[in-house]
């Protein structure tokens, strides 16, 4: 802004100094008698200054015009965020009943966890039934990987060739805890 002026004070000492130099010529073509050819001179140089005058004013009229068409378009997203922040506002009293009503539930919440909780009365007589003979099974005899592991390193001195190979593979089996069941079934143990 201050450089526009600046340029403004500039072209008015121009203009000062070209009224001067007009003046100047006028007076010397009066007392020689071209007094004429002196006024074409200067009405020349007027128009040049209001032409230039003009154009500037145009250019700033066209500016001014842009600046209020953005302020318009400014002023009308404002409105509508206006409106916006009114519905927001009445968004914020829907979810501060809705959490009013959660508060009143909690106690419900609580009173079904304390009905789930109590035992019901048995309904009907019960009773252990005694196991038949027949049912009864043999206590099948558990296997250790300590004992596959033993049975395998007692093979493993005798064995040769790929049984040798096979018992060594059901060791690393041991090792990396299958089941020890399966591996002496697998290898027949």
């Amino acid at each position: 802004m201050s450089d526009e002026l600046t340029g403004t004070n500039v072209e008015m000492g121009r203009l000062e100094g070209l009224l001067v130099d007009l003046n100047k010529s006028i007076s010397t073509q009066q007392e020689t008698g071209l007094a004429d050819a002196g006024v074409e001179v200067i009405v020349k140089g007027a128009d040049a200054i209001v032409s230039q005058n003009k154009e500037g004013l145009e250019t700033l009229t066209k500016g001014l015009d842009v600046v209020l068409n953005k302020l318009g378009d400014l002023f009308s997203s404002l409105q509508g965020l206006e409106e916006k922040v009114s519905n927001l506002q009445g968004l914020e009293e829907k979810v501060n009943k809705g959490l009013l009503h959660l508060d009143g539930l909690q106690g419900l919440e609580e009173k079904v966890n304390q009905i789930a909780s109590t035992p019901l009365p048995t309904k009907a007589v019960t009773a252990t039934s005694e196991e038949a003979p027949a049912e009864i099974r043999p206590v099948a005899e558990q296997i250790t990987k300590g004992d596959v592991m033993t049975k395998c390193l007692a093979e493993l001195k005798t064995a040769g060739g790929e049984r040798k190979a096979q018992l060594l593979k059901g060791i690393s089996y041991l090792d990396s805890n299958f089941n020890p069941a399966s591996v002496a079934a697998d290898l027949n143990l």
